[in-house]
């Protein structure tokens, strides 16, 4: 489902992990670059980010032949997000041989039959949060509270009623 903190979660993930890897890259938001840009371009800013060279896929396979001769012997750590085709992650991530052991993957996707497709043996779920959650939340960063003022309570439930446990 989108909007329920699947990118926020990564993020949070990959920057505490961030330090214990040299070599890095958090690709935003590939269901819309790959359109807009196309799936060489984010093959570009993976080996920019890895290899700190630039401008060198011309094509999509150039990008995978540089990535899979390159990258091997490189701990990585490789945050992708919002991927919504199995053909974007062999483009980007390829084989786990084209990295060092300890190397981690971070993906986020709405399509968990990608994860299957590719293999991932680690994969979590986020679900919606219950209503009392939701209220807490919301009161928190509106109210700096748990809970809402009493002139904000109907509101403050309408609201995450409408919301149907997005944080």
């Amino acid at each position: 489902m989108g909007g329920i903190g699947k990118t926020t979660l990564a993020k949070v993930i990959y920057n505490k992990l961030s330090d214990k890897f040299q070599h890095r890259s958090f690709i935003p938001d590939i269901r819309e670059s790959s359109r807009r840009k196309g799936i060489s371009c984010l093959q570009d800013q993976l080996i920019f980010d890895i290899l700190k060279t630039n401008n060198l896929v011309s094509s999509l396979d150039e990008g995978i032949r540089i990535m899979e001769s390159r990258f091997k012997g490189k701990k990585v750590l490789i945050l992708l997000d919002d991927v919504n085709h199995k053909d974007q992650l062999k483009a980007l991530v390829g084989k786990p041989d084209w990295f060092e052991m300890g190397s981690r993957i971070i993906i986020t996707t709405r399509i968990s039959s990608i994860l299957d497709e590719a293999g991932v043996k680690c994969k979590y779920e986020l679900k919606e949060i219950d209503e009392d959650n939701s209220l807490r939340l919301l009161s928190r960063h509106a109210f700096m509270r748990d809970s809402p003022p009493c002139e904000f309570e109907s509101l403050s439930r309408a609201v995450v009623s409408t919301t149907g446990g997005l944080p």
